[in-house]
């Protein structure tokens, strides 16, 4: 009991009687199943790149907590304070410790966490998530325009400000 996932130990016996104790066995070798990564990836970074793309680094989760052969990386993002589900992008394999995030919103205000997986499944998120506001950019087109008034020498013009003001 008590043994430490994705862990080798190795062990030897001995019997003993009301005589004495015997020679201990030779020593044999055993493998702890895998688990999922006990903690997240360190050293989180990021930095926006433009109005619409976010550059997310990691380092990887330290050796004692991958609990298993890690597979991969999951990088779990959203809108800071919108009730929305975390979008997930997967990085394939345990060589590549950084990603770009794109096609997101324009001067929006990210939160982010990275988790490893191995086979069994997802390890735990980094904590806390690290935040990062792409770039600002132009504004939208204005929306809801109209012409309400038309006359032979003047018209009235009206329309809503842009979708994305950014």
């Amino acid at each position: 009991e008590d043994l430490e996932e994705w862990t080798e130990y190795r062990v030897q016996v001995q019997a003993f009687n009301a005589i004495g104790s015997g020679p201990w066995s030779q020593e044999v070798r055993g493998l702890t199943r895998e688990s999922v990564p006990s903690s997240g990836p360190t050293n989180i970074s990021s930095l926006a790149l433009n109005s619409n793309s976010i550059l997310v680094k990691w380092n990887e989760v330290p050796q004692q907590d991958r609990n298993g052969l890690v597979l991969g990386y999951k990088v779990l993002y959203k809108e800071k304070n919108l009730d929305t589900p975390m979008q997930i992008r997967t990085v394939e394999g345990n060589t590549t410790h950084a990603v770009q995030l794109v096609e997101l919103g324009k001067y929006v205000l990210y939160e982010i966490q990275v988790l490893a997986f191995t086979r069994i499944g997802d390890g735990i998120p980094s904590f806390p998530p690290i935040l990062e506001r792409t770039l600002d950019d132009v504004p939208g087109p204005p929306v809801g325009i109209l012409f309400p008034e038309v006359r032979t020498t003047y018209l009235r013009l009206v329309w809503q400000p842009p979708a994305e003001p950014n």
